[in-house]
């Protein structure tokens, strides 16, 4: 999941239709917290539901990876450097 309500509005109707949702875990993996789209996952009452989160996401981490690290390489350098 990423910061696109709409389409996680969509994907959770579909499997509110879902065959045999009420005996599933859905997993969502997170990169970053989007108050809209937790509170979304969070009002899903036909299956189980678990969250996860990346732990060093580029909302709370600009700076190391997955974000620019001050070490990394430039990033648009050639191939000539």
């Amino acid at each position: 999941v990423h910061n696109r309500p709409n389409y996680l509005a969509y994907l959770i109707e579909s499997l509110r239709h879902t065959k045999g949702i009420d005996e599933a875990l859905i997993v969502f993996s997170h990169d970053i917290n989007v108050t809209p789209v937790n509170e979304m996952i969070r009002n899903i009452s036909f299956a189980r539901v678990l969250q996860i989160y990346y732990p060093y996401n580029m909302q709370i981490f600009p700076h190391v990876f997955p974000g620019q690290d001050p070490k990394d390489c430039p990033e648009k350098m050639g191939k000539n450097a």
